[in-house]
């Protein structure tokens, strides 16, 4: 990042191609240092059975298992069943204390994680038609909150009963300050954040603040 010209923001006088020089400088630098990679992702494995109690179980009822198999006596057998009927009871009881545990959190991250979880959702695109979403949701909302949809007359009253721009405050851009407010705010994004429509993740973003803060600042005042 720091070897990358990002002086030549400065060289246009568009604030778009500004931009557009700025993220192309930013994708490039990614692209060659931290390339995607093609991986192949397993489901991680449930958070309670992490617990001492499971795993010394767990390896308990392998060993029975073993030699259940090796002696092949009724004895050996029955040891193991009790074992693993033991695991399986513990398991409950560990997991739904994992829920209600992770159900109370007030974190909403946290929380949907735990549902997803649960429901163990599909990731498919919804191919329902918007229309038919938006219809359904409004009439949804006037059962419930017993109210009818506001006439078209209605509300072309309600905006001209609206106040005149000209008595209100006229609206003006203000210059933003490089270390009050572009520094500030790039440092307090979530890391978490969904990429933009530039496709640069806000990991990056917040790793190369030093060297994009100056030439961000002058394009959001171009």
């Amino acid at each position: 990042m720091k070897a990358t010209p990002f002086n030549l923001v400065y060289s246009v006088e568009d604030p778009d191609e500004k931009l557009e020089i700025l993220n192309c400088l930013l994708r490039t630098c990614i692209d060659k240092h931290a390339p995607l990679r093609k991986t192949k992702i397993t489901r991680p494995s449930a958070p309670w059975l992490h617990k001492e109690n499971i795993r010394k179980l767990q390896k308990e009822r392998d060993q029975r298992h073993y030699l259940a198999h090796q002696m092949n006596l009724a004895s050996v057998w029955d040891k193991y069943c009790e074992v693993r009927n033991k695991i399986r009871m513990e398991t409950k009881k560990v997991k739904c204390s994992f829920y209600n545990k992770a159900l109370s959190c007030k974190k909403p991250k946290e929380l949907w994680d735990t549902i997803h979880r649960i429901l163990n959702l599909a990731l498919q695109p919804i191919s329902a038609d918007p229309n038919m979403l938006n219809q359904h949701f409004t009439l949804t909302s006037q059962r419930l909150l017993q109210t009818r949809a506001s006439s078209l007359d209605s509300i072309l009253q309600f905006i001209d009963s609206l106040p005149d721009s000209q008595h209100t405050d006229e609206f003006e851009l203000c210059h933003v300050s490089y270390s009050e407010e572009v520094l500030k705010t790039l440092a307090s994004m979530r890391l978490h954040c969904s990429t933009g429509v530039d496709q640069i993740p806000v990991k990056y973003l917040k790793l190369s603040t030093e060297y994009i803060s100056s030439p961000l600042t002058h394009i959001i005042n171009c």
